[in-house]
This record gives structure tokens, C-alpha cells and sequence, in this order.
């Protein structure tokens, strides 16, 4: 089969942007940064965590915590998605196995702290959040075991938001 070239097909499946050259490695004039008409919900969860919030173009996806820099860099508006990496930024704080967590478990954590505090600002993510789940599982109907193996880490995500917001009701002068 190898020398009769009929029984061989090309299939361009997809394709992504790899950066060649690093942004810190050039000269010129740093590019002005994105900045929002109205700053996120919470954001000042993140000043009180040290994570900095960045708008910038991001090749292929929305946004990504990043733990060394301690900076979360955003491509949209989407609230969604800063809760989701504000989720990210809090797993890393708590949890000391955060790098040695699988992949699938830290995003389950990300996202079920996104899908908590969207449905408290009045945004239904619940569809949105299982299908981005399904892909680090074999499927939807693996999804449910993902996530409940991860409820203690995200219940301890929302107790750090929440205790934030607390501190923050009571320096206002207003008990909650």
C-alpha cells in the first residue's frame, strides 16, 4: 500500500497560531492594552490574591491564569470566563497539589466556580459548562463523576470569594 500513492489521503485537520518570536524579545513600543468600558465583577478578589488582570489578543482561546506571573490575561468582556480563570488563580492559592492535579480536575474546579458565580449574577452556564467539561472526559455522561470528585475544592474556592466579599461589605460599614 505504502507504493501505490491512490491509498493515501491528506486531511488538513485543523491548524493553530504558534507565536516564532516571543513578544518580550522584540524592540518597539509596548502595545497599548485593552481597556474594558466596565471592569469585572469580582475583581477585587483578584487584587486581594496579588493576580493582575490583563486585556490582550490571545491566539485560540478567551483567557489563562498564569501561576508563576500570578496574572490572569483575558481576550473578552465574557464575565464567564474571568471567573473562570479567577477560579483557576483561587485552586492554586488553596490547594498545594494544584500542579499535580490532572488537568481535567483544575478545570472541573474553574468551571464549576464559574458556573456558581455566573448563576449568582443571573447567567445560566449550566449547558455551556458540561460541554466544556465533556472534553476532558469520554463524554457527558462522565462529566458528573468529574465534578463530584472536585466539590470540596470548589466549595473551598467559594468560601475564599465569599469571605472576601464579606471583608469587603464590613469595611463599607454594612453586616451581612
Amino acid at each position: 500500500k505504502a507504493d501505490n500513492k491512490k491509498d493515501v489521503k491528506s486531511v488538513l485537520d485543523g491548524f493553530m497560531q504558534i507565536p516564532l518570536i516571543r513578544v518580550e524579545d522584540t524592540a518597539g513600543k509596548k502595545l497599548p492594552e485593552f481597556k474594558p468600558k466596565k471592569r469585572p465583577n469580582l475583581e477585587y478578589v483578584a487584587k486581594r490574591l496579588g493576580v493582575t488582570i490583563h486585556y490582550n489578543e490571545l491566539a485560540g482561546m478567551h483567557g489563562y491564569y498564569h501561576r508563576i506571573t500570578k496574572e490572569i490575561h483575558l481576550a473578552t468582556t465574557d464575565q464567564t470566563v474571568f471567573f473562570h480563570e479567577l477560579g483557576h488563580a483561587i485552586d492554586h492559592k488553596l490547594h498545594n497539589d494544584f500542579i499535580k492535579m490532572p488537568k481535567a480536575k483544575r478545570e472541573a474546579v474553574a468551571e464549576l466556580t464559574s458556573c456558581v458565580i455566573a448563576r449568582m449574577y443571573g447567567i445560566d452556564m449550566l449547558a455551556h459548562s458540561q460541554n466544556y467539561l465533556s472534553k476532558y472526559t469520554k463524554g457527558k455522561s462522565y462529566v458528573a463523576n468529574l465534578t463530584m470528585g472536585v466539590l470540596n475544592k470548589v466549595g473551598n474556592v467559594l468560601d475564599f470569594i465569599f469571605s472576601t466579599e464579606k471583608s469587603k461589605s464590613t469595611k463599607k460599614g454594612v453586616k451581612k
